[in-house]
């Protein structure tokens, strides 16, 4: 199956787009070394910078590709597929939330990926716009003993009933690029303001040793584990002082780095400072959100003063904050876009704020002022010695 044609508008901003990328690539890349050892930090920085301008369209392809390429199979394929639900039979209306008609539909024993919370699409659509590209609904119930699931869409909505679904894991990567586009006109600009939000997103790419207070950083200052610190107690000591800097945390699975995540992002809770948690997947942050709930039972078992942990998130309903039944009364919200206020709060204001990536306004131009980075083989650094 062919990948649907762009429309004028949609093909006019791609060019648009595209020009300004290779613009930017060359000026960041100009007057560069060819040999990779005759770089120094900052040219190593603006080449990396330059390559990752064109990251989050490539990645994209690959995502696209394999959608298209099952919307393409059989029904028989689409059955024997790992990800995809095929040979749907319509059993009819199963109930009706607010405006929206709830619709069951049957299917045989097989293996899928789809899960409560995904909108996953019709194969048959997928090309119309007319239907909406494919839209069927949201799934609000999936039963694999009964072999049912529930698709979820407004009452008026004439989209035919699906004889297959297909995941579409697409989280929209528009705020990323357009973020690192900010980034790569104030570098080649020369005008890089030592209090410009985006600081520490180049620092990182320069590997700058974390910012401590006003002071700027010192490249071969001091190591990060003072003498007698452990790696935990040298992170929990260093995030409350970041200033717009980053902090990361590099190590392979199971060496604590989502131990160290929690207990720092309590710590500052503990401050009253506020937190954004952010990674490529909800079941990442959700993962972590957990462990800071953990952090903030066993700190109540030690007789310390309690921490309220108030989160709002941003996104969709797969992941995301941790549900109450695990941790009664640490998570007094869960919000997702345009979450309001809540009543009885200061100002309505959340002290955590979670999403996945992309989810930040205009590519997480946030207040925050402090960073961490937890996953392994991510970021550039390294916590024992000089970063």
């Amino acid at each position: 199956m062919p990948r649907p044609a762009l429309r004028d508008d949609e093909r006019d901003q791609e060019r648009e787009g595209a020009a300004e990328v290779e613009a930017l690539f060359d000026a960041l890349t100009a007057g560069l070394p060819a040999d990779d050892a005759a770089l120094d930090d900052d040219q190593r920085a603006r080449r990396l910078l330059a390559y990752l301008l064109e990251f989050h369209r490539r990645e994209d392809k690959s995502m696209w590709w394999e959608f298209f390429h099952r919307c393409g199979l059989s029904e028989e394929e689409l059955v024997a597929d790992r990800a995809t639900l095929g040979a749907l039979t319509y059993v009819g209306e199963a109930g009706q939330v607010k405006r929206s008609v709830v619709h069951r539909y049957r299917f045989p024993d097989q293996p899928h990926e789809i899960e409560v919370g995904d909108s996953p699409k019709n194969p048959a659509t997928a090309e119309s716009d007319e239907q909406r590209r494919g839209f069927c609904g949201e799934v609000v119930a999936l039963d694999d003993v009964a072999a049912t699931i529930d698709l979820k869409r407004g009452r008026a909505s004439s989209v035919p009933h699906p004889r297959a679904l297909v995941p579409l894991d697409n989280v929209g990567a528009g705020v990323l690029r357009e973020s690192l586009l900010r980034l790569a006109r104030e570098v080649v600009s020369g005008d890089f303001a030592p209090d410009s939000p985006r600081r520490a997103a180049f620092d990182l790419l320069r590997r700058v040793p974390p910012r401590v207070g006003a002071a700027p950083p010192e490249p071969n200052g001091p190591a990060l584990v003072q003498p007698g610190e452990t790696p935990l107690d040298a992170v929990r000591r260093s995030a409350p002082l970041l200033e717009r800097s980053v902090l990361p945390v590099q190590g392979p699975p199971g060496s604590g780095k989502t131990y160290a995540g929690a207990r720092m992002v309590l710590d500052l809770l503990a401050r009253g400072q506020r937190v954004g948690v952010t990674a490529n997947s909800h079941k990442v942050i959700s993962n972590l959100l957990r462990a800071v709930c953990t952090a903030a039972d066993e700190r109540d078992q030690d007789a310390q003063e309690p921490v309220v942990v108030s989160g709002i998130q941003k996104g969709g309903r797969r992941g995301g904050l941790p549900g109450r039944a695990h941790h009664p009364g640490r998570l007094q919200h869960r919000g997702g876009r345009g979450a309001r206020r809540r009543r009885g709060q200061p100002g309505g204001r959340h002290r955590l704020a979670v999403g996945s990536r992309g989810a930040g306004r205009r590519g997480g131009r946030a207040r925050h002022r402090r960073g961490g980075a937890d996953e392994p083989g991510q970021h550039p650094g390294r916590l024992p010695g000089r970063a």
